[in-house]
């Protein structure tokens, strides 16, 4: 083989490189074109590390709390990772969306931030062991797990 064919064939497996990475990432809800770049410059190790990356949690209407330990696992999971408990089905929407809180057992800037949401007019869903709480209003629920996310939300929600 010549000189030139050597990079040709290089650069072919490169960007096969980039390109496995990048679909591979892209459809676990990463950025395809960073992944490309990495996958490009790092073609052996790219791909395994995409391979093994958990997906992105966007959507969190596909996930529910566990009925024992309250942590966001996958809504079909049977199982929960985390305490390995079997999930008990919810029975109706209605029973999901009625959740109290318990206001003893919440600390102060989380307690001050739901006084804020329900001046607001939001109403307030917080599942007792989980970090994840709701705002809802007109029918919308916005969820968080970080309390600064949550004031920033409510200082926009006040412009």
């Amino acid at each position: 083989m010549e000189g030139g064919s050597i990079y040709t064939v290089l650069s072919i497996f490169l960007v096969l490189s980039g390109i496995a990475t990048a679909f591979t990432a892209s459809s676990k809800g990463r950025d395809a074109m960073g992944w490309f770049i990495v996958g490009f410059l790092f073609a052996p190790i790219a791909l395994p590390i995409a391979l093994v990356a958990s997906p992105i949690r966007e959507n969190m209407s596909s996930f529910k709390a566990c009925s024992s330990c309250m942590e966001q696992i996958h809504i079909n999971a049977t199982r929960c990772p985390f305490c390995t408990s079997a999930v008990k089905e919810r029975e109706t929407e209605s029973e999901i969306n009625t959740v109290t809180v318990n206001r003893d057992q919440i600390g102060k800037d989380k307690q001050r931030l739901f006084d804020t949401a329900e001046s607001l007019g939001f109403k307030v869903d917080s599942h007792p062991g989980s970090s994840r709480f709701t705002f809802i209003k007109d029918g919308k629920s916005f969820d968080f797990f970080d309390v600064d996310k949550a004031k920033d939300f409510l200082v926009a929600s006040k412009k």
